[in-house]
């Protein structure tokens, strides 16, 4: 070991990681005190303020330093700081920046506690700390932001989930009116009520599409065994129009596929056929099987889609520019997540000699998308 002219101990990397572990408790009875002085928000973690999360998060700070003095990986922490991170989110008033703060003066605790003991760190050393801190310190923040997300989710699915309770209630006590009533007045404001509940349930179930778009990678499916063709059949009946006639032709395809987000992707395409086809023209749905697996088509005439929308015409709450139609522009972002999510591909042509074809491609079966699949959704 070399003396400074100052007095303090000049220690090579494993001796600093020796030394700086010895520290260990002086750092947190430091951090601690300074974390509940300088943010309100931690006073309610009381004894809990480090955690051993964090603690484990020091302790690989003095692995690294022993083991790769030179060459930090400086994200060998990311999941032990994401528990930190995660719990802070769950447990606490934590915002970003109280996150931020309190690994600034873990940072800070930890190089003034080596220096008040007389530990001289090389300065790579002290690199190394710093950059694995700061490594941290972005992953936290993902992580913390991932959180709150998942919370939000959470609370909003299940608040919607609530909403419809009392709103299944009244539309059925409304129709039970229609049915025992023979005022034409009482007739009349019952259906209206009808409607409007109606017009609810769709607000919520764009509110659930939107969380789905923008806050996942993949959807939840529940898979169950059906016939495509037979499901296809069934939204054509219910959706058919007198100007906008919807024609349904294939064979029957049996498969393993989520019933219910499939008949988002029918409704959704079938909708924005009626839409933006030509009035009085057939929207035709042609379901078939292929070697690869089960190809669907929805096809409408009408005005072609403009080559420059054509690449954003996925991206969520966009829509088409020149077409005055009321809407939020989630319906073909959730086609593609759906469709991706069960493994498939969605891809559309439009020309003005043909028309626009949506065509869907999936596996026959897909079990292993299922969210019961050993997290493969």
């Amino acid at each position: 070991m070399d003396i400074c002219d100052d007095g303090l101990t000049s220690v090579n990397a494993i001796e600093a990681s020796i030394a700086l572990s010895s520290l260990r408790e002086n750092v947190f009875q430091q951090w601690t005190s300074r974390v509940t002085a300088a943010i309100p928000e931690a006073a309610e973690l009381r004894e809990k303020v480090v955690t051993s999360a964090l603690q484990r998060f020091f302790d690989e700070i003095i692995d690294t330093l022993r083991k790769t003095p030179h060459l930090s990986n400086e994200t060998s922490q990311a999941s032990v700081i994401s528990l930190h991170a995660r719990d802070r989110a769950n447990s606490t008033a934590y915002g970003p920046r109280e996150l931020l703060h309190e690994l600034q003066l873990f940072r800070q605790s930890l190089f003034e506690t080596a220096d008040a003991s007389g530990l001289q760190l090389a300065q790579q050393d002290r690199a190394i700390i710093a950059r694995t801190v700061d490594a941290g310190a972005l992953e936290a923040m993902d992580a913390f932001a991932l959180a709150h997300r998942e919370i939000g989710e959470t609370f909003i699915a299940c608040l919607a989930h609530d909403l419809r309770n009392p709103l299944n209630v009244a539309n059925a006590s409304a129709q039970l009116i229609q049915v025992k009533s023979i005022d034409d007045n009482v007739l009349r404001l019952a259906r209206r009520v009808c409607a409007k509940l109606i017009n609810v349930d769709e607000m919520i179930g764009t509110l659930l599409d939107a969380m789905a778009v923008n806050g996942r990678k993949k959807l939840r499916l529940k898979i169950t065994s059906f016939d495509m063709k037979s499901l296809v059949d069934e939204i054509a009946a219910d959706m058919s129009l007198p100007d906008h006639p919807i024609i349904s032709t294939g064979e029957a395809s049996v498969g393993f596929w989520c019933r219910s987000s499939m008949k988002r992707v029918f409704e959704n395409l079938l909708s924005n056929a009626q839409k933006y086809g030509a009035p009085r023209a057939p929207i035709k749905v042609h379901t078939e099987k292929s070697p690869g697996g089960l190809v669907l088509s929805i096809h409408n005439d009408g005005p072609v889609i403009p080559e420059n929308e054509m690449h954003r015409l996925f991206s969520a709450f966009h829509r088409l520019a020149d077409i005055d139609i009321k809407g939020w522009g989630l319906g073909l972002p959730l086609v593609q997540l759906v469709v991706e999510s069960h493994g498939g591909t969605v891809v559309v042509s439009s020309t003005a000699s043909v028309g626009t074809t949506f065509t869907i491609q999936l596996p026959i079966d897909c079990q292993a998308c299922s969210s019961d699949s050993s997290g493969k959704s």
